[in-house]
């Protein structure tokens, strides 16, 4: 939560490429780490979560192969 007592969340298309393959791409993870080095509170998960084909796997952040 930032100083103005709002909760920040972060919206887009994080985590995209999980709607068709089951693991995220590098640039992707990276952008998820940003997020929450940047003191974000919450992701928005959109297609990866509601018509991907490993919507469980999204939401546990799974290892990235660089």
């Amino acid at each position: 939560m930032w100083g103005a007592g709002k909760f920040m969340v972060v919206e887009g298309q994080v985590m995209e490429s999980m709607a068709w393959q089951p693991q995220a791409l590098p640039c992707e993870m990276s952008d998820v780490a940003h997020a929450i080095f940047d003191g974000a509170d919450g992701l928005l998960l959109g297609a990866a979560t509601s018509i991907g084909i490993t919507p469980v796997q999204v939401t546990t952040c799974p290892p990235a192969k660089f």
